[in-house]
């Protein structure tokens, strides 16, 4: 913000109102005592997606992979290998 309180945006900034009021925001030199308070307005419209759309192929692959371990698991389970009961001798 400059000496009038106005937003002075970097970029294509559509609606400056919306990025003060649902940026996020910092202020910019914290410990300075004497300077004004200049603040940082970041705005991401689409975080929630770029989120999502980041992660859902290892959360999938995740899933997938501990299936595939637990049916393997099942599989070795419900074989009959090696057999059940005492090991004879054949001499």
């Amino acid at each position: 913000m400059n000496d009038k309180e106005e937003i002075i945006p970097i970029g294509m900034v559509m609606d400056p109102l919306r990025l003060k009021n649902y940026g996020v925001q910092a202020k910019l030199f914290p410990n300075d005592i004497l300077g004004k308070d200049n603040f940082l307005f970041i705005f991401f419209p689409e975080k929630n997606n770029h989120v999502i759309r980041q992660v859902w192929l290892p959360i999938f692959s995740s899933i997938v992979f501990i299936l595939v371990i637990i049916f393997l698991f099942y599989l070795c389970d419900q074989s009959d290998y090696p057999p059940k009961g005492p090991i004879q001798d054949q001499e």
